[in-house]
């Protein structure tokens, strides 16, 4: 008996219904994302049409046409070209100009400052661990508005003296002859005990002997009735140092070679200035004194800071700078092939910093011997304009500040704050409290993120890592820099970049300490103006844009570092 077909079922080649497409899980979700999106689209729409409506009832329209509009917005931290006679437009540049300024300095300080926390987290020493340990859970653990409040109103407002103190204190110092010998013996005995079988005596011999005539030889000569006494002591020290250099056995040779070189070449330095002082080469054998002036200054008005001001040949010089900057990537990158090829160690770091060095030297003299005036006008106190020779101007420091780059012969002028008689400066870099504490803040609340993940990073490579440098005798900071931490950079690197996200957002709290920054300058601009949807627009684009290019930034770096499998 032959079965019966069923009406519903289709007959081969017919095509499918209606409801067989209905009961396909592809076109539900097709049509499901279709009428989503169709009442997205139409929230939106009534939202849109709503606002725009209630603002043009106010005749608020949204436009960008009142960034050309003269804003009336006085700037406090603002650049030299601006006032309260230029446009929104303005304005709003000069708080993504102080947003750029302070999350560019904020990432630089935070890195470091993060690194090294991160690194002391996992050190030996009990006392450094814990003081890191502290250090980053207080931080991470308290707000940040809360830091900013403590550095602004603190600090910043109460801590600081309400006048500029200048650091160092002005005045005139007095300065051993022995100071500089001893630094360079210092140096040259840390060169020298490296090549040795025993460095660590010989440097031990260098510090006895910088202990015995910088602390000792001083408060015998106080003392002592006269001085004859402590140099014949000083005599039978080095003359018992000298029976160990022969006598004694080779493993203790190094530490009398060490103080020997420091003693006998500090006393020999000093011998040598007395001799120039006898000439007259030197008015005092045994001191150098200086004129001191602040290089610094601290107050509740901030910190002034030296300024650095490039002049009419920097061009010549810079170019000269990159040549080197050129040449040192060369020679780092055809060492680098050498030592992976040949496993010859080569100094690589040295050549390259040498390289940039050596060139920084000869632009920075082509570039001094360029033609200058014969003869440079003058204006005196009275307003009577004269030809001055131009080496006598330099020299009698009549040339202003503000014509420094046209005439000094100098490539780069460092200008030591000054202030004037109502005590404001008047020369150098003012780092207004406002701006400073922000800085501050960052630094130190991001650094606290940083260091956790630097240590995380640093207990995520293998400990036999660290067995197999041992193994090859490498010292602790060839072994954190060779081994560890390129390995741990691929640990380290992705959230490192998620931190770096949060401190460029984390800079829109600047309104707590009322600087001037993007959203600040922005949110006042949406007030006078009244074109509150335009400005809120404008910062989503510049806080996005900053974050695109920090994320873009450091998804190449991370590619760089990240292993290349098949």
């Amino acid at each position: 008996m032959a079965a019966q077909k069923d009406k519903n079922t289709p007959s081969a080649g017919a095509p499918p219904s209606l409801l067989s497409y209905l009961r396909d899980i592809r076109v539900i979700q097709g049509i499901a994302q279709i009428v989503f999106i169709i009442l997205l689209v139409s929230v939106l729409s009534f939202v849109i049409v709503n606002v725009y409506n209630s603002l043009a009832e106010r005749n608020l329209v949204p436009t960008f046409r009142f960034l050309l509009t003269r804003g009336g917005m006085p700037i406090s931290d603002a650049p030299e070209w601006y006032s309260p006679n230029n446009t929104y437009g303005e304005a709003f540049l000069v708080g993504i100009i102080n947003t750029i300024r302070a999350v560019s300095v904020g990432l630089v300080g935070a890195t470091v400052i993060g690194i090294l926390v991160g690194i002391f987290l996992l050190s030996n020493n009990w006392l450094i661990r814990n003081i890191s340990r502290i250090y980053v859970e207080i931080l991470r653990n308290t707000p940040l508005l809360v830091q900013l409040y403590f550095w602004y109103f603190v600090v910043f407002l109460e801590a600081l003296p309400k006048e500029p103190t200048g650091i160092p204190a002005p005045g005139a110092t007095s300065i051993a002859w022995a100071a500089p010998i001893m630094l360079l013996l210092i140096f040259g005995i840390w060169l020298y005990a490296k090549r040795t079988a025993f460095p660590a005596r010989v440097t031990a011999g260098g510090l006895l002997g910088l202990l015995l005539l910088a602390v000792i030889r001083p408060l015998l000569m106080d003392s002592a009735p006269n001085d004859t006494a402590t140099n014949v002591f000083i005599a039978l020290v080095i003359g018992f140092f000298l029976l160990i250099l022969f006598f004694a056995p080779r493993s203790w040779r190094g530490f009398a070679t060490g103080f020997l070189i420091m003693s006998i070449g500090t006393l020999l330095g000093s011998a040598f200035f007395q001799l120039l002082a006898y000439f007259g080469v030197v008015s005092n054998g045994e001191y150098l004194t200086l004129g001191v002036y602040p290089v610094f200054y601290y107050s509740i008005k901030g910190l002034l800071a030296p300024e650095i001001l490039p002049t009419a040949v920097f061009g010549i010089w810079a170019v000269f700078v990159a040549i080197g900057i050129a040449l040192a990537v060369a020679i780092w990158m055809i060492s680098g092939h050498v030592i992976e090829t040949t496993g010859k160690p080569v100094p690589r770091g040295v050549y390259a910093f040498l390289s940039i060095v050596i060139f920084a030297v000869i632009g920075w003299g082509i570039a001094g011997m360029q033609a200058r005036p014969g003869e440079i006008a003058i204006e005196d106190d009275e307003g009577v304009v004269e030809l001055v020779p131009y080496n006598e101007a330099l020299d009698s420091g009549d040339i202003e500040l503000e014509d420094w780059p046209v005439y000094r012969p100098e490539p780069v002028i460092i200008a030591v704050p000054e202030l004037n008689r109502f005590n404001n400066p008047e020369v150098g870099i003012n780092l207004q409290p406002q701006y400073s504490a922000l800085v501050i803040g960052l630094i130190i609340y991001t650094s606290a993120f940083i260091a956790e993940i630097v240590r995380a990073g640093i207990q995520a490579v293998p400990y036999g890592q660290l067995e197999a440098a041992r193994a090859l005798g490498l010292s602790y900071p060839q072994t954190l820099m060779r081994v560890i931490l390129p390995q741990a950079l691929r640990v380290i690197i992705p959230p490192l970049g998620n931190q770096y996200l949060n401190l460029s957002k984390n800079s829109s709290l600047a309104i707590a300490v009322a600087y001037a920054d993007t959203y600040q300058v922005g949110q006042t601009m949406m007030n006078q103006s009244g074109q509150s949807i335009t400005g809120f627009t404008l910062l989503l684009i510049v806080y996005l844009s900053l974050s695109l290019i920090i994320s873009v930034g450091m998804n190449v770096v991370n590619s760089r570092f990240q292993l290349v499998t098949r």
